[in-house]
């Protein structure tokens, strides 16, 4: 058998026909990356995600900061209320005065010549003119004819704007 080149024809077929040179470039007539539109579609999406994501990022720090308000009037309202409720548990009997609806004025078993005021001043509940608490929006003291048991309602409004009603009831110790 002759040998063949690749310019010879064996039988009138090529060589590449025969199987005799298969040797292929790896040069590509399609262009490999992205498209100008893929990469654009991309970063819409990406962009609508991150829109989504800031928004329940945003959503979450908000309730967090109302949360940890409200917890923050809660506690101040609870040390206010401890404070009156203690006073008026040991007042004498008709010793308990209420100047106006924000008010209320009372003398205790420990130092029957001391007289406590509890008022609301603006925004402030106060102890003989000391601040208990701040962000007060109402003080009530009500009984039936300042005889016991005592309604105390106070109303505290936090830096959101949430109003956090407090109210109890308390029948004053006999003093003995």
């Amino acid at each position: 058998m002759p040998l063949l080149t690749p310019k010879s024809k064996s039988r009138g077929k090529p060589l590449k026909k025969l199987g005799v040179l298969k040797r292929r470039c790896k040069t590509s007539s399609q262009p490999s990356g992205f498209t100008l539109i893929e990469i654009i579609v991309t970063i819409l999406l990406l962009g609508i995600v991150a829109t989504f994501g800031g928004f329940l990022l945003v959503n979450a720090v908000r309730s967090y900061t109302f949360a940890q308000d409200n917890a923050h009037l809660s506690q101040k309202a609870q040390v206010a209320m401890t404070r009156v409720m203690r006073e008026l548990s040991r007042i004498q009997d008709g010793k308990a005065t209420s100047t106006s609806p924000n008010s209320i004025e009372v003398t205790t078993c420990d130092d029957p010549a001391m007289t406590m005021n509890f008022e609301r001043n603006g925004n402030e509940l106060q102890l003989n003119g000391v601040a208990l608490t701040d962000s007060v929006t109402s003080f009530n003291v009500t009984s039936n004819g300042n005889k016991p048991p005592y309604t105390i309602e106070l109303v505290l409004t936090g830096e959101n704007g949430a109003n956090l009603p407090f109210k109890t009831s308390i029948t004053p110790e006999s003093c003995s």
